[in-house]
């Protein structure tokens, strides 16, 4: 699906010491609208991940959704320089929450929104589950975010983690209305 292909174009630009971010693009002949991002590299625009639009698809015969990245690799940056880090002395741990979020909601604003309030001790985070079948009203799609939290200088405690995932919460409400679920 589109958070694949996304995840797919993360890694590779990820794996040359780069960041991508995407923005929601509706303006890009043959794909589907509001299954669309740009992918920007600091301010410059690569190219764009998205899902091909249902009657081109059908002019090629494709009865299957079709997603697509693509890249203008003129414009990609040279690959940083690989610097060693050392391991960490401190073990992470991970925590999951999953929201309800209106559908129009998109994932890199929540994934992009969960980094204020997580702070310092947030290493990663990522959609690991995206659902909008039976049990989800139909204007509504469940996203399960995983974190990664790890203290540099000593071992994070319940306490610390579950201050971040309260912050995380009241953030998911308050900005997007998202409902946790159980």
């Amino acid at each position: 699906d589109f958070y694949d292909m996304k995840g797919t174009v993360e890694t590779w630009l990820s794996a040359r010491g780069l960041t991508a971010r995407f923005i929601t693009d509706d303006e890009v002949l043959g794909l589907q609208a509001g299954q669309t991002a740009k992918i920007l590299v600091g301010k410059t625009v690569l190219g764009h991940v998205g899902k091909v639009d249902g009657d081109l698809a059908a002019s090629f015969d494709l009865d299957k959704a079709v997603f697509v990245a693509s890249l203008n690799l003129d414009l990609l940056p040279k690959a940083k320089s690989a610097k060693f880090v050392a391991l960490a002395e401190f073990p992470a741990v991970e925590r999951d929450l999953v929201f309800l979020f209106d559908q129009k909601i998109h994932a890199d604003d929540v994934l992009q929104a969960v980094r204020k309030p997580a702070g310092s001790l947030l290493m990663g985070v990522y959609v690991f589950d995206r659902y909008d079948g039976q049990g989800v009203p139909e204007d509504q799609v469940s996203l399960g975010l995983r974190m990664r939290l790890q203290h540099p200088k000593r071992t994070l405690t319940q306490e610390d983690s579950d201050q971040v995932m309260q912050a995380v919460i009241e953030t998911m409400q308050t900005r997007f209305g998202a409902v946790l679920r159980g």
